[in-house]
């Protein structure tokens, strides 16, 4: 019997979209984005902090052969095998920091830059290879939690020479996103190769360790040094070190953000064999996506469903005593956090402490966080991990209240632009920070912390102020990735006050529907903009109106504004759209960005038929795309999703029972579900 993990295809995502050609309402969905997903198969652990795999220089991951992209037709540049790197980025678009460390090559002839060509590649969750089309050399690549693990096979001598100063992407395309160290240091100790190297202003220690060399050596530019300590004296230089072998060679590298004594002790951790190490962290991943079983009698949805998931759990990245990778919190706190803290409680406890020292350290809710000193993007949104903590208030009962109202009410004081649209750089921070005060408030309320309650009570509804009166959207404004329109139908903790603004039910109704493409035709997707100017690109997003198709995460949420005006059943025609067109098997099947997770999470909510409003107790329940579906929650609990009657045709939701009571609203609260049981779908043919 086929277990979640052999359904993984952690290809999934790496290449241009390739995905069905759309028919009905998906035909009128503009993407805006990366028409690429941006992963990478690299060997990777749930959560872990390394990553490994082949580096190429490639946009985003250091994965392929993808010049940067953003809109349009995706550029490609002659991209060639440089070796294998470590801890790379899941899925992000343009974040300032790349990572690539430690680049390793195995060669035969003497110290140089490696230039390959792939040969056939293999990867399951946590184990890639490839053998080398040039050389022969087959290399293999596995992690566990702290440490990467290489296994080279070579035909009598070679070299694993371990380049300590790269990092980030292909030099070519500028600085911006290639990087070198600031400054760094290489030496021999024992049989252990050790280098610290000060990346984006971040001091890294790394360890490597190679068991069965004949000899380990230092290099500068290529070239053989006699010293057992160097330091680099100009930025430009490459330098690292390099071990001498034989046949089959196993190579151990941990990377530390304190000290070389607990990278070193990382590399004792697990005296292990390589094919042991990629079974342990198999049945791991086995463990982390065996918290959703889903049952279908449709094997491709599974690979879909379960590759999706298995990109939800890569990060943020665990490094002890501290999570990073939140790329960015924009992207991620509507659908994968809330699929984290639903599934996972150590990981939701360490990514909320994260978040509450992090907001400590900068004084307010930082949006970017990356292994880079100051990298953060507040055009983007505002007070964002106030959402994130509200949703971890919601499903556990140990968040320090106190400390997080201490913080946010600080975080509001960071944010005074905003309380008003005059004032505010965006519209959409109007909205930001009043609904993150609106979740403040509620849990202030809860809590009986009065005195923070006042201080959110008068920003938490200016949300308000941002509409316009006449034609119920969003004013004239600046908008991130999108327009007014794909920020209009943000889901609210009053959805009968934004209905009334905007004009009524049947007035919010027409305008969903010209947003959704159900009154509009057909839309050209972006190809070659070579010939479209910048102001020509905005234009189109400007006047098109409409829905990104899951391409993108400004208006992942918004088909469930249908059920505040009673029509479930635009709901049910969206979320079918999405599972038949927008997302699809193989390394085209993620249809822009995935952004640490954030559109596969997406995919996973909607699969099984439930959705989180992120800093609310509420979940909106749509249409399920399979049979049932069993999710272990983080407590202990179960909640069991069953659709009777579900086919092509019965595509409708007819009534839901919770727990044999019928819900009427489409509506449950998160501590409801936390509670688990059996929530049930009755399917039919014909819209209600």
């Amino acid at each position: 019997m086929k277990r979640a993990y052999d359904y993984v295809n952690v290809f999934q995502g790496c290449e241009k979209i390739n995905l069905p050609k759309p028919e009905g309402i998906a035909a009128t969905w503009l993407f805006i984005k990366a028409l690429v997903g941006n992963t990478s198969p690299f060997a990777s652990y749930p959560f872990g902090r390394m990553s490994c795999g082949p580096y190429t220089g490639g946009y985003s991951s250091g994965y392929g052969n993808y010049r940067p992209n953003s809109c349009g037709d995706i550029e490609t540049f002659d991209a060639k095998l440089r070796g294998f790197s470590h801890m790379q980025h899941a899925g992000a678009g343009g974040i300032k920091c790349y990572y690539n460390y430690a680049l390793v090559s195995p060669l035969y002839h003497g110290l140089a830059e490696m230039k390959e060509e792939f040969g056939e590649e293999i990867a399951h969750p946590g184990y890639y290879s490839t053998t080398l089309k040039n050389s022969g050399i087959k290399a293999e690549v596995a992690v566990s939690e702290k440490v990467a693990y290489h296994r080279y096979h070579f035909e009598g001598k070679g070299i694993l020479q371990i380049d300590f100063s790269s990092g980030d992407l292909d030099k070519s395309f500028g600085p911006k996103f290639a990087f070198r160290p600031s400054e760094g240091t290489v030496k021999i100790q024992g049989n252990v190769l050790l280098a610290r190297v000060v990346m984006h202003g971040i001091p890294l220690y790394m360890a490597a360790q190679c068991n069965g060399a004949k000899d380990v050596y230092l290099w500068e530019n290529y070239r053989k040094i006699s010293s057992k300590e160097y330091r680099c004296p100009d930025t430009e230089n490459t330098f690292g070190g390099a071990f001498e072998v034989e046949n089959i060679a196993q190579l151990q590298v941990a990377i530390s953000l304190h000290n070389f004594e607990e990278a070193c002790a990382h590399l004792q951790e697990h005296k292990k064999s390589f094919d042991q190490i990629c079974k342990d962290t198999a049945n791991t991943w086995e463990q982390y996506l065996s918290a959703i079983e889903i049952e279908t009698k449709d094997e491709r949805l599974k690979e879909i469903f379960y590759s999706n998931l298995y990109h939800s759990f890569l990060k943020p990245a665990n490094w002890g005593d501290r999570y990073v990778d939140f790329p960015t919190m924009w992207d991620i706190y509507k659908t994968q956090l809330p699929l984290v803290f639903t599934l996972f409680s150590k990981e939701a406890k360490g990514m909320t402490t994260a978040m509450l020292d992090l907001m400590e350290a900068y004084g307010y809710s930082p949006i970017n966080v990356t292994l880079h000193e100051n990298n953060d993007s507040r055009d983007q949104c505002r007070m964002i991990m106030e959402y994130s903590l509200t949703d971890y208030f919601y499903r556990y009962s140990d968040l320090d209240v106190e400390r997080v109202l201490r913080n946010a009410a600080k975080d509001l004081q960071e944010n005074t632009d905003c309380l008003s649209p005059e004032t505010a750089e965006s519209y959409t921070h109007v909205l930001d920070v009043a609904c993150a005060c609106e979740a403040m408030y509620q849990i202030a309320k809860a809590t009986g912390n009065d005195e923070y309650a006042e201080i959110f009570a008068p920003v938490k509804d200016i949300w308000q102020q941002a509409f316009d009166s006449h034609t119920g959207i969003l004013g004239d404004s600046h908008y991130y990735e999108g327009c007014d329109w794909n920020y209009s139908f943000r889901l609210v903790a009053d959805m009968e006050k934004r209905v009334e603004l905007a004009g009524g039910k049947e007035r919010m109704t027409a305008l969903l529907d010209e947003f959704f493409g159900f009154t509009r035709e057909p839309v050209e997707q972006l190809g070659d903009m070579s010939h479209m100017s910048g102001e020509d690109y905005e234009k189109l997003i400007q006047t098109t109106h409409s829905f990104q198709g899951f391409n993108n995460e400004p208006d992942m949420e918004t088909p469930f504004n249908y059920i505040s005006v009673g029509r479930h059943d635009r709901v049910c025609e969206i979320m079918r759209a999405c599972v038949k067109y927008i997302f699809s098997d193989g390394r085209g099947g993620i249809p822009g960005n995935n952004d640490g997770g954030g559109m596969s999470s997406c995919y996973i909510w909607n699969v099984i038929g439930i959705f989180p409003v992120a800093g609310q107790n509420l979940m909106y329940l749509g249409c399920p795309a399979v049979d049932k579906t069993k999710l272990r929650l983080a407590n202990g609990n179960t909640l069991d999703i069953i659709a009777h009657d579900l086919s092509e045709e019965d595509m409708y939701v007819d009534k839901v029972l919770f727990n044999g009571k019928e819900i009427n609203d489409f509506r449950m609260t998160v501590t409801d579900m936390m509670q688990g049981g059996t929530l049930e779908f009755y399917m039919c043919k014909q819209a209600k």
